[in-house]
């Protein structure tokens, strides 16, 4: 089924989707030849809230991929979006240690292991 036209206006290389259960989300979707090329920046969805969607591809996601087609020194947004504190940063700090050994952890983890932990990690930020 296609999506409607809407009076709200969308940013750059975002869209709308219709869901199953008949509302809207929204998507950020970096171009194809920009992944190609190795953009940094990643597809993600937005939710199904407008201001907040319009928000973050405002001020987090777009300023970032411009950095990268322009080769500003910003141009690797790594953590973007990440305010320290959050829970969201701590999570974003515990994923960088998946991949190294710990004075408790002697290996790093497996990818199945690092796929059951961010399942748990996203059920804990859907429901906060």
């Amino acid at each position: 089924m296609r999506v409607g036209r809407s009076a709200l206006p969308l940013p750059r290389y975002t869209r709308r989707k219709r869901l199953q259960e008949g509302s809207l989300a929204y998507f950020f979707d970096v171009p194809t030849w920009a992944r190609k090329k190795g953009c940094p920046v990643k597809n993600e969805p937005l939710g199904t809230d407008y201001e907040l969607a319009v928000h973050r591809a405002e001020k987090i996601l777009l300023p970032a991929f411009d950095s990268w087609v322009t080769g500003s020194d910003d141009a690797n947004p790594v953590g973007i979006g990440v305010v320290i504190g959050t829970l969201d940063w701590m999570f974003h700090e515990y994923r960088r240690t998946w991949k190294q050994k710990t004075a408790k952890r002697l290996q790093p983890l497996s990818p199945g292991q690092c796929r059951v932990h961010e399942t748990g990690i996203k059920m804990i930020l859907n429901t906060y």
